[in-house]
C-alpha cells in the first residue's frame, strides 16, 4: 500500500454526475460505445472514455490532501504526490527581527522587513 494514500482524496462533484448523465445520453446514439459524443474520438475502453470525457468537462476529481492541487487521473495523482516526499526539509537561516518568520534567502528577509516598516508609516 501507498503511504501517501492517506493524503489523496476522490471527489464526486456535480461535474461528475453531469459528465455521467451526458455519457448516457450519448451512448445511446452511438454504435461504438468508446467513441466520444463531443469530439467522436474513439478510446480503447469505457475507463479510458470516461478519463477521456474529463478534458471536456474539466472535472479533476482527485485532489491531493498536501498541496489542493487537482488531477484528472489518480496515476496522476500518484505522480503529483512524490513532490512532497522529494522535498528534504528545509534550513530556514534568517529570521524576521519583528515577527520572526523565517526565510532561506537574506534578499528575500530585507525585503520583508521594509515591509514592516512601510506599514507603521
Amino acid at each position: 500500500d501507498d503511504p501517501m494514500e492517506q493524503f489523496m482524496e476522490v471527489q464526486k462533484t456535480s461535474e461528475t454526475n453531469k459528465m455521467e448523465n451526458l455519457v448516457r445520453s450519448i451512448n445511446k446514439k452511438l454504435t461504438d460505445p468508446n467513441q466520444c459524443g463531443i469530439c467522436m474520438r474513439t478510446l480503447s475502453c469505457k475507463s479510458a472514455l470516461q478519463m477521456h470525457y474529463r478534458t471536456h468537462t474539466g472535472e479533476r476529481p482527485f485532489r491531493c490532501k498536501i498541496c489542493g492541487r487537482a488531477f484528472t487521473t489518480k496515476g496522476n495523482l500518484k505522480t503529483h504526490m512524490g513532490v512532497h516526499r522529494a522535498k528534504p526539509p528545509v534550513r530556514m537561516l534568517h529570521q524576521c527581527p519583528i515577527c520572526h518568520k523565517q526565510f532561506t534567502n537574506a534578499l528575500v528577509l530585507q525585503q520583508h522587513v521594509r515591509m514592516h516598516s512601510s506599514a507603521d508609516t
